[in-house]
């Protein structure tokens, strides 16, 4: 009789822990699952940034190509000013720069 006693509490005690340790493992998983899908989250968003920046990188350039071929002088002509040049060009730097940025945060995201 009190070896049955020792035994039905040794097993509840053993039945509590399993309990236990499966509730903390669907904890974590819930905790995981909702974490990945906060960063598939923000990767699609940093994505989509990217391609944006991407084409507004390809239409400065574009832009810039465009008017070194306008800006040709003639004898009288002044040529594009020095100023919208430098200005589209911090333009596409600072562009180029945040896609650097952004690029650098996915990588530290996915490691």
């Amino acid at each position: 009789d009190g070896d049955q006693k020792e035994f039905d509490r040794q097993r509840e005690y053993l039945e509590n822990c399993i309990n236990t340790l499966k509730e903390k493992h669907e904890k974590a998983t819930r905790v995981h699952r909702a974490t990945n899908t906060r960063v598939m989250q923000d990767n699609v968003t940093l994505i989509k940034e990217i391609n944006i920046l991407r084409r507004e990188v390809s239409f400065l350039k574009n832009e810039r190509a465009a008017e070194k071929r306008l800006s040709l002088p003639e004898s009288s002509e002044i040529p594009v000013s020095t100023i919208e040049q430098e200005s589209t060009g911090k333009c596409l730097d600072a562009v180029q720069r945040e896609v650097r940025h952004i690029l650098y945060a996915i990588d530290s995201i996915c490691i």
